[in-house]
């Protein structure tokens, strides 16, 4: 088994430009170095997301954030090995949902791990990503 590493340097959920580094400022601090002492490690760099403007109006970041984790999904399956380990390195609350839909559609079962950097009482919010998971797939 060996990990396979996808960036997706994104604020569209969270409204702090700073969070699209997170990918990179992550690869600066060792995590691929880290990972590689105790599995084989893929990088396969970012996906292109597109950025956020803060003055967008929900219904347009939302459009957003649907439109990213679709094209995250593509670009996960193009490259997804079924002996791999999935890690998505991202800026905000929006980043594994492309993962999680690229999974759903291959058909396979998976737990997600979250680290966030802080604590959040914004627990709803996620529990409305991941619901909206289930419907990413016929939007």
């Amino acid at each position: 088994m060996y990990a396979q590493v996808m960036g997706f340097p994104t604020a569209l959920g969270l409204p702090r430009m700073v969070s699209q580094q997170a990918p990179m400022v992550l690869r600066q601090l060792g995590l691929i170095q880290s990972l590689a002492r105790i599995v084989d490690v893929i990088d396969l760099g970012d996906v292109l997301v597109e950025k956020a403007d803060v003055g967008d109006e929900v219904d347009r970041r939302l459009r957003k954030v649907l439109t990213a984790a679709h094209r995250q999904a593509v670009a996960f399956k193009g490259v997804y090995a079924r002996d791999s380990l999935p890690i998505t390195l991202g800026g905000d609350h929006t980043t594994s949902l492309g993962t999680a839909l690229a999974l759903k559609q291959l058909g396979l079962s998976f737990d997600v791990v979250w680290l966030d950097a802080h604590r959040t009482p914004l627990q709803l919010r996620h529990q409305i990503d991941y619901s909206a998971i289930l419907r990413l797939d016929v939007i």
